[in-house]
């Protein structure tokens, strides 16, 4: 049987034919390492995603976010297996073989995967988990999880198209038809370089998909000063017309403020001032976004500021702890959804600061008496110092000097409270009625009232004595009474080292007088106040004098007591610590009288409509 020869068969011979391998362009190592290169960026960049995907606690269960990340985990899943077979079927060479005509026939195949997988990115629904991606990612510090996950979706898409053109050109008929002319084939120094071209494009395209620019704006200040808290009243004075959030810390007070870019973008700001002279100190604000609450730890260089914020510049409600002195930003933290969020903490100090954590009943799987717990953080760093389970009871804490006062349940009617380190929470000792060095009544039960310095204020009440409560002065150190005020008066701290009385004067009234911790001397004042006033009017220590708010007699009869415009006249008044009593310009009008507190360089007097500070 005749066999037909080379040039009867139209095929040049070894010396002028063009192998399939050497064609015109990209060689195959050259595509080989371009569908490596897209599959690793499409890999690191899925990776990138899931690690810096926003916390759980920022927006609950990030259902958006998870949405996204499980989508594009599934896409680059399937276009990587693709890859692996098709590559290792072989559609990288142009044999004969029947595993390299099953890849070429198949690649038209393959490549409508790729656009589809392209198209489903380009869906209602995968975009509006994108966008809801967006918000969930909108805090300083994330990964951009929405645009990363996309750099992995199409980088998976290009790939599965980059290899379903690989399979085609698999196809030798194919390659004969499309070979001019011949190249040198170096199919791993090709694919090397390619791949390493693809990874580092890819890494300056992950970079600029995770680029945020930051939401904080503002100006700082430095070298502040503190100006010292007043010793006696001033003579000047400025006023503040009905200010926001107002909030003593730092060298003086903050406020929250208003602040606006154009006509359509505006937000609040936060902002210091110092107390003495009333000058912005500094002012802090995060775009887009307003402030619910502002709280301080106190006053001083350590104080700082912790501010509740939300709006569309930031994911959920973060809190933001700001330096009270220099306005700079000292941490952001989201706490857990279970915090409450009308009341987030129960104590503020300048070395700790506590929020109360529920604990589900069923997520406690060592007790079910355990039901909540404290979390200590700090107020410079906002890192968790450290953490304390509580039985199944209704407890308070209290800052003291170094310590946090923690009461007990009643179940243990001995113990008062326990005293913790504010920087550990190891217990350094415990409040016991056993210890206070009295005798008391078996029935009677004792709360701790207030906390100041290293000194408690608790109440003792007798339940065969009806209605009757005592108060008594211990010192948090060795849990001993210090003194015992006597029955049917109401106390409360002046400061740290004062105490204000108020003991029942007339059936409509009661008398002020003010005791001194160190030297446990009562000093009678003279003032009085309308009985159902006995605890509402503002007193405060200033140096080694007290400032407040009294009468110095009644109303001259029961009908002017009822009138409004003839009732008590209260104004302020200094108290010296030598029984000097003497009346004050008062700012407020009666009736309008609010709250008294000093902040460092000046008396602030809380009024109706404004406040007036005393410099």
């Amino acid at each position: 049987m005749p066999v037909d020869t080379q040039d009867e068969r139209g095929i040049p011979d070894d010396e002028t034919a063009e192998s399939p391998r050497d064609l015109p362009g990209l060689q195959p190592g050259a595509w080989v390492g371009l569908v490596v290169g897209l599959l690793i960026v499409a890999i690191v960049a899925l990776a990138w995603a899931w690690l810096r995907r926003t916390p759980p606690e920022v927006v609950n269960d990030l259902v958006d976010t998870m949405s996204v990340l499980r989508q594009t985990s599934l896409v680059v899943a399937i276009d990587s297996t693709l890859v692996v077979v098709y590559l290792a079927a072989g559609a990288y060479r142009s044999d004969e073989a029947p595993p390299r005509h099953f890849v070429a026939l198949t690649a038209p195949t393959l490549a409508i995967v790729g656009v589809v997988g392209i198209v489903l990115w380009r869906r209602p629904e995968t975009q509006d988990a994108l966008d809801g991606a967006a918000y969930e990612q909108r805090i300083p510090g994330s990964g951009n999880v929405q645009s990363v996950a996309s750099v992995a979706w199409w980088s998976a898409c290009l790939a599965v198209l980059a290899v379903a053109f690989m399979a085609l050109r698999a196809y030798r008929p194919f390659y004969e038809k499309m070979a001019e002319t011949t190249t040198t084939r170096r199919p791993v120094p090709d694919a090397l370089a390619i791949i390493s071209v693809l990874v580092v494009a890819g890494c300056v395209v992950i970079g600029m998909a995770t680029h945020r620019p930051s939401p904080y704006d503002g100006e700082t200040a430095t070298g502040v000063a503190i100006p010292p808290i007043p010793d006696r009243p001033g003579q000047g004075s400025y006023s503040l017309e009905s200010p926001s959030q107002f909030t003593i810390g730092g060298a003086g007070y903050a406020v929250v403020g208003h602040s606006s870019d154009d006509a359509v973008t505006s937000y609040d700001t936060i902002e210091g001032y110092d107390g003495a002279t009333g000058d912005r100190l500094w002012w802090f604000a995060v775009r887009d976004t307003d402030v619910s609450e502002l709280w301080s730890t106190g006053a001083g260089p350590d104080s700082v500021l912790v501010a509740k914020i939300y709006g569309d510049g930031i994911s959920g409600s973060p809190f933001i702890g700001i330096d009270a002195t220099t306005g700079e930003r000292l941490w952001t933290t989201w706490l857990d959804p279970s915090v409450d969020p009308q009341e987030p903490f129960d104590l503020l100090a300048d070395k700790v600061i506590l929020v109360r954590h529920h604990i589900a009943e069923a997520d406690t799987d060592t007790s079910e008496s355990v039901r909540e717990r404290w979390i200590a953080f700090s107020p410079q760093t906002g890192e968790t110092l450290w953490t304390r389970p509580l039985p199944k009871c209704q407890t308070e804490a209290f800052a003291a000097s170094d310590s946090v006062v923690m009461s007990a349940c009643p179940e243990d009617p001995d113990h008062i409270a326990t005293v913790l380190d504010a920087t550990t929470g190891d217990v350094q000792t415990e409040i016991r009625k056993s210890s206070l060095g009295v005798q008391l009544p078996d029935d009677t039960v004792i709360s701790i009232e207030q906390v100041r310095d290293s000194h408690a204020l608790v109440s003792m009440s007798d339940p065969t004595e009806g209605d009757s409560i005592t108060y008594s002065l211990i010192d948090v150190g060795t849990g001993r009474e210090i003194h015992r005020f006597a029955k049917d008066t109401s106390v409360s701290f002046v400061g740290d080292g004062s105490i204000v009385i108020r003991t029942r004067h007339t059936s409509a009234s009661t008398s002020i007088s003010l005791f001194d911790i160190d030297s446990r001397i009562t000093l009678p004042t003279g003032l009085i106040t309308e009985k159902s006033a006995r605890t509402s009017l503002p007193w405060t220590a200033l140096g080694d004098a007290w400032v407040g708010v009294a009468a110095q007699t009644p109303p001259d009869s029961e009908d002017a007591i009822a009138r409004e415009d003839s009732g008590w006249d209260y104004s302020l008044w200094t108290v010296t610590r030598d029984g000097e009593v003497s009346q004050m310009l008062d700012p407020c009008t009666p009736y309008n009288v609010g709250d008294l507190r000093t902040m460092p360089g000046a008396l602030v007097m809380w009024c109706a409509d404004s406040m007036t500070v005393m410099n």
